[in-house]
């Protein structure tokens, strides 16, 4: 007896061996799932500013305007200019709130960070736009756009110096 007691408890233990191999391949391919679809509605959100002005011509000739010469623009077309970019800053903070959750991996970031850089570095209407904005923004990723902007304008100052 005590032999069929012993058999039944290992027969049970490699079942729950198995239940918990089978439950941590389940949790795995679900997590994959969770990432793909996050870095999918990432790519989404990242794409539907280029989206919008590719459909809207208008509003295409405005964001480059307001890019690069933010102060000829009628009020009208800042205002509309302006909301834009606040659509494209939430954009950011979003994906910046999934890298610091880890929910983004550091390869995407990377890209993403380099992008962001790289539009307060080149176009004045977008730090002018941040600087309307900000206040709307908290924490962290208000300090680090801050920052980014800090180092746009120094960027931008440092080439009309070596232009002049």
């Amino acid at each position: 007896m005590d032999l069929t007691v012993a058999i039944a408890e290992l027969i049970a233990a490699i079942g729950v061996i198995v239940s918990v191999i089978y439950l941590a391949i389940q949790v795995r391919a679900g997590n994959l799932q969770v990432r793909q679809q996050a870095t999918n509605d990432m790519l989404t959100l990242m794409h539907s500013p280029i989206e919008q002005m590719i459909s809207n011509t208008e509003l295409s000739e405005i964001v480059r305007t307001g890019n690069t010469e933010p102060d000829s623009i009628s009020e009208a077309h800042w205002f509309r200019y302006s909301f834009w970019w606040l659509l494209q800053f939430d954009t950011y903070e979003y994906l910046y709130d999934a890298y610091q959750r880890g929910t983004m991996d550091s390869s995407q970031w990377i890209g993403t960070d380099a992008s962001f850089r790289n539009v307060f570095e080149i176009w004045p209407g977008t730090r002018k736009a941040w600087r309307e904005w900000s206040h709307v923004y908290q924490g962290t990723f208000r300090d680090y756009v801050d920052s980014i902007v800090d180092e746009g304008e120094q960027v931008a100052t440092a080439a009309v110096d070596q232009s002049g």
